[in-house]
């Protein structure tokens, strides 16, 4: 079976930046909730999530999961 584009996405992010490893699970999380709204959410959103979930709320922006194809129009 082939691996998925996005399983090896996620695969080369948490080898290459693993500290960026939370912010996508924030961002799935998000993503789900945001499913009845046609999937858009707003970057503000993940970065709550990711505070309530971590403690840790400030990322410079979310420009490193689009660069890795994990989000679109960031």
């Amino acid at each position: 079976m082939q691996e998925s584009l996005s399983f090896r996405a996620v695969i080369r992010l948490a080898s290459e930046r693993p500290e960026w490893v939370p912010v996508l699970q924030a961002a799935c999380v998000c993503a789900e909730r945001a499913e009845q709204f046609d999937g858009e959410f707003a970057g503000a959103w993940v970065l709550s999530e990711l505070k309530r979930e971590t403690g840790e709320g400030w990322r410079p922006g979310l420009r490193t999961l689009a660069t890795y194809g994990l989000l679109v129009d960031c």
